[in-house]
């Protein structure tokens, strides 16, 4: 009787045992040994600013039934975030390692293209150099063949003769005002929902700048002919939430640039208040003074501000 039961308790440790090594098995659903390979033959990547991207394949050595993500992070070199930009999401800091971005290959599927550009820069400069890794992702479904795959990206300076023009007045501003009850109030308002600007060229009196925007981009305005252009501010409107006790100022800048060859800008802090007179509707009426003066010759910029001095270039 006591060998039936020393038997019956065997088999019954043997099947605990077998069920919590299975269970074991289910919670790693792709242990090292059994996990595919993350390749590229990525080395050396040029682009150049405003231009073309450049495409790189990520590969995995089989296709397995679950996502696998992988993560790119820049390493080194001259090159700032703001320099480039990836065609995948943008990764946090997390628990494996410093910001960078993320890419996944579909489940079912052994490769994936990525893509990185580099925006417009109006400033000259030497170009920008950025080195990075990829490396395992956050899913751990794979293995980076090495641990890490690095590459390089040369960025290379842009030139262009057409013109370039940012009108900015993006900042908050503060004003005390009488509530419903006659109670002295206080709130804060973003001038971008307050304030439209328009930018106006004489004498041609062509808009430059005309939209809703804040700030106000024209990215490429064509190639000036020679001669001098009066670039006029025009305060379309001023539109409060409350109204103000005394009228705040309205600061703004507007650069003048020919994309890597020449950048300038003007900056006026008081030139306008939400008192100031507007010119809408239709525009280009009251709310009009003088930015600045842009001179061109032989194709090169010379820029004055409103009151003729000399604005050095950038």
């Amino acid at each position: 009787m006591k060998n039936i039961f020393k038997y019956k308790y065997i088999l019954y440790c043997t099947a605990i045992l077998a069920v919590t090594a299975s269970c074991m098995e289910d919670e790693q659903s792709y242990p090292d040994a059994n996990k595919p390979v993350i390749t590229s033959s990525v080395n050396t990547l040029n682009i150049e600013e405003d231009g073309d991207p450049a495409t790189f394949t990520v590969n995995l050595s089989r296709a397995i039934g679950d996502p696998v993500d992988f993560k790119i992070e820049q390493t080194g070199g001259s090159a700032t975030v703001e320099d480039y930009a990836f065609s995948i999401g943008e990764l946090g800091e997390s628990e494996i390692g410093p910001a960078g971005y993320q890419g996944t290959i579909p489940a079912g599927t052994t490769s994936f293209e990525v893509s990185i550009s580099a925006p417009l820069d109006i400033f000259a400069d030497q170009g920008d150099t950025a080195t990075f890794r990829i490396v395992q992702g956050q899913n751990g479904n794979a293995l980076v063949n090495g641990g890490e795959i690095e590459f390089t990206v040369n960025i290379q300076n842009s030139t262009s003769q057409t013109l370039f023009l940012l009108m900015d007045w993006d900042t908050d501003v503060t004003y005390q005002f009488l509530d419903g009850d006659g109670e002295l109030d206080e709130i804060d308002e973003h001038l971008c929902d307050v304030v439209d600007f328009d930018l106006i060229s004489y004498p041609s009196q062509s808009y430059l700048l005309g939209t809703a925007d804040c700030p106000e981009i024209l990215e490429d305005g064509g190639v000036l002919a020679d001669g001098t252009y009066e670039l006029m501010t025009d305060l379309y409107s001023v539109t409060t939430e409350e109204e103000p006790l005394a009228p705040f100022d309205i600061p703004y800048s507007l650069t003048i640039a020919q994309p890597g060859l020449f950048v300038a800008t003007v900056s006026y802090a008081n030139v306008y208040n939400s008192d100031s007179p507007v010119s809408a509707p239709p525009g280009n009426g009251p709310g009009l003074t003088l930015a600045a003066t842009l001179v061109v010759e032989n194709g090169s910029y010379t820029v004055y501000d409103m009151e003729g001095n000399l604005v050095t270039p950038e």
